[in-house]
């Protein structure tokens, strides 16, 4: 039973040997691929290459998901060993773009050296990916065989679609150096059009920030126009209410007046009453005392 178990342990440890190996590789594989789509003008090759490099990507992302899986994605030695191997690929290829630009007497002999060692790789790849998937299978590890299986078919159909490509750069070196045609536009390589879509981007962003600005102007300007237009409503409401206060006021107060002459008119009839009253009265008092 021990022995068994000692024998699935090692069968496991060979496993993520090989998966971060093939990691490594694929790492590498990323740099290379953006070393040469940055020297490579616009053409279907190009377009190939970059499409194989958001699938090297993947591959990456995949290959690392199923470490974790293993539990085995942080084994110091293996982490270890598939970082020697990156950064020997990433030197490499580092070293690699300024020797690729002037390898060959022509623009289409440089990308055709190019894709000829690219189809190498693919072909390393490739039975990698093979010797991965037996291994596997052989263990009884069917998600890694899988996936194995999954990454080898694209790297199989990449590995195609090169050895189309190299015919195709083979009769362009032809075209270029013997027949003394311009079949390349050497303005549109990878990095020129990555420098140009950056600064499309930064206009795009500038242009941004300008309708931004521009709105927020139109906002301000707005707002400004709204409180003064609720300041000229509110002021005529006010005055409004000051009119019709007067108005109510001097109302009142010619009634007040008016009620008030009424009151004297009415006194000065009754004193006068009373006076005549008085004086009638007077009158006949005093001719009945005579």
């Amino acid at each position: 039973m021990a022995t068994r178990e000692k024998q699935q342990k090692h069968g496991q440890q060979k496993v993520v040997q090989y998966l971060n190996e093939a990691h490594a590789m694929e790492l590498a594989m990323v740099q290379t691929l953006g070393a040469h789509i940055s020297i490579t003008p616009r053409s279907p090759y190009r377009t190939g290459l970059e499409r194989h490099l958001r699938q090297t990507r993947r591959h990456v992302e995949r290959i690392e998901s199923r470490l974790e899986q293993l539990g085995e994605g942080r084994n110091p030695l293996q982490l270890g060993f598939a970082a020697a191997q990156v950064t020997i690929g990433q030197a490499i290829s580092t070293a690699k773009a300024p020797v690729d630009m002037m390898r060959g007497a022509s623009s289409a002999e440089k990308l055709l050296k190019n894709a000829k060692d690219e189809a190498v790789s693919e072909q390393l790849e490739i039975v990698t990916y093979r010797a991965l998937q037996r291994l596997a299978e052989a263990l009884g590890d069917d998600a890694t065989a899988r996936l194995a299986a999954s990454i080898r078919k694209d790297e199989t159909e990449m590995e195609t679609r090169l050895h189309e490509q190299v015919e195709v750069l083979t009769e362009a070196m032809v075209r270029e150096e013997i027949r003394e045609q311009k079949v390349f536009d050497l303005t549109t390589v990878g990095a020129a059009d990555a420098v140009r879509r950056l600064a499309g981007r930064a206009s795009d962003e500038a242009e941004a920030a300008r309708e931004d600005a521009l709105e927020i102007r139109r906002e301000v300007r707005a707002t400004g126009r709204e409180v003064a237009g609720r300041a000229r409503r509110t002021a005529s409401v006010a005055r409004s209410g000051a009119r019709r206060t007067v108005k109510t006021a001097a109302t009142g107060a010619k009634e007040t007046a008016g009620s008030a002459r009424r009151t004297a008119r009415t006194a000065t009839s009754s004193t006068r009453r009373t006076t005549r009253s008085a004086t009638s009265s007077a009158r006949r008092t005093a001719k009945a005392a005579s």
